[in-house]
């Protein structure tokens, strides 16, 4: 489809869906078995959707009620708006690239985001990780988590699994417009680079901050070296609180 598609009642079988751009509307189930080809407008289920096999999506919206259960690896968004609840099943594998989550996201899986992008939260958005995160930055770069700009409530990123900053280039949450609240019993890991909290006039990362932590000379505050066992942070990077004036 390219158009404008409304389909009312379950699908069956299997073979592959292409949505190439319009609006397409889907009013029942859709079997697990069919697989979605999915770029530019926008997709709506209405309904329970499972994916047992990997989908691509590219400058999509993917929306709809109900929520959306991906259970293979390789899966991958670029440039997409999330608006549907999702969970990355611990079978999973999710590539992040330049999108906003609109709507709980529970990762029970493996969320990568590759080096130079960034990722918004929006109102009625929030991230939960119970299995394991990374963000990459090649040197030179830098690889963001913000809150949107609009919508005037805080947004929250949860980690109760592992969040892990890989790459010697600068991983970022930051909190510019809205605030965005980091929370969480997991475990952060700076395996190299800087993971930063970038604030502009709210505080973030409370999970990272709780400790006290030592005054550096250009107003940014860093994490001792090496972190100590058993406290929920490692690595080799540096974990650091940046005031940006």
């Amino acid at each position: 489809n390219s158009g404008t598609l409304t389909v009312n009642g379950a699908r069956s079988g299997g073979g592959q869906f292409v949505h190439s751009g319009g609006t397409t509307t889907i009013n029942g189930a859709v079997p697990t078995s069919i697989a979605l080809s999915l770029a530019n407008g926008a997709f709506n289920v209405n309904s329970e959707l499972v994916l047992a096999t990997p989908i691509s999506l590219s400058k999509q919206t993917l929306g709809g009620s109900g929520s959306l259960l991906m259970n293979a690896t390789g899966n991958s968004l670029s440039s997409c708006t999330l608006s549907k609840p999702t969970t990355i099943a611990s079978t999973a594998t999710l590539s992040l690239s330049n999108t906003g989550i609109a709507a709980a996201l529970v990762n029970d899986g493996a969320v990568t985001m590759p080096s130079s992008q960034t990722c918004t939260i929006f109102p009625g958005g929030s991230v939960l990780n119970r299995g394991e995160w990374t963000m990459n930055a090649a040197s030179g770069q830098q690889t963001s988590m913000q809150a949107s700009c609009s919508g005037g409530t805080t947004v929250v990123f949860t980690n109760d699994g592992v969040l892990r900053a890989t790459g010697t280039g600068t991983k970022a949450f930051q909190n510019f417009c809205l605030p965005l609240a980091f929370n969480g019993s997991g475990t952060v890991l700076a395996d190299a680079g800087d993971l930063v909290e970038l604030v502009g006039h709210r505080r973030v990362l409370a999970q990272l901050l709780e400790r006290e932590v030592a005054a550096h000379p250009l107003g940014r505050r860093h994490l001792p070296q090496p972190f100590q066992p058993g406290e929920g942070l490692g690595g080799d990077g540096r974990v650091l609180h940046a005031q940006r004036k």
